[in-house]
């Protein structure tokens, strides 16, 4: 879902509505805090290479209260690549969503995330023409906030920037695009520059 019209500098909450029953448990109301305006000072956090959804890591990111948390890959490590979305949905729900450390963090802090091989389809140089490309894209659009994705929607590269306060944040794809001689293609690499 896309949602617009947030105003800067304001925290929201929100919770999940299934069967017309909203889900109001304390434990499962999610928050985030809209960037201001203009140039402002605010700090993130940053992680890669997770593995571990319930590491205390996230408990001690959540309590330094970041506007945002900034994961750069390899989130759930899990290596998926399979013409099944099962394949690619579940690390998310079981390693991350499903882990109370990582999902309380998520519950109470924006976040922006650039795949690499262990979320995408496989280790070491897995790039473009994998089984599993389409159904990793679609995996990431449904179990990550994110913003709109230069390419669209649906089974497109996940590229994306943003901007708070000075500071300009690029998001590449560098595995659903990677082919012998690019890591960016050419369309991302004409975006990029």
């Amino acid at each position: 879902m896309n949602i617009t019209g947030l105003q800067p500098n304001t925290q929201y909450f929100y919770g999940v509505e299934s069967g017309g029953v909203l889900d109001n448990s304390s434990t499962d109301i999610g928050k985030f805090k809209t960037p201001a305006s203009g140039a402002f000072s605010f700090s993130f956090a940053h992680g890669s290479c997770t593995g571990n959804g319930n590491h205390a890591v996230f408990t001690a990111i959540q309590n330094k209260n970041p506007l945002f948390f900034l994961e750069t890959g390899d989130f759930h490590y899990q290596d998926p690549n399979s013409s099944n979305i099962s394949t690619h949905r579940s690390p998310y729900e079981n390693n991350i969503l499903g882990q109370a450390a990582a999902g309380n963090l998520l519950k109470s802090t924006a976040m922006a995330y650039m795949w690499d091989d262990h979320d995408y389809c496989g280790n070491n140089n897995s790039g473009s023409g994998q089984a599993g490309t389409a159904n990793a894209r679609q995996a990431y659009q449904e179990y990550v906030p994110h913003y709109p994705l230069v390419a669209g929607s649906g089974n497109v590269p996940i590229y994306q920037a943003f901007t708070i306060g000075r500071v300009r944040f690029i998001l590449a794809d560098l595995r659903s695009l990677r082919a012998t001689g690019t890591m960016f293609g050419t369309t991302q690499k004409a975006w990029f520059k």
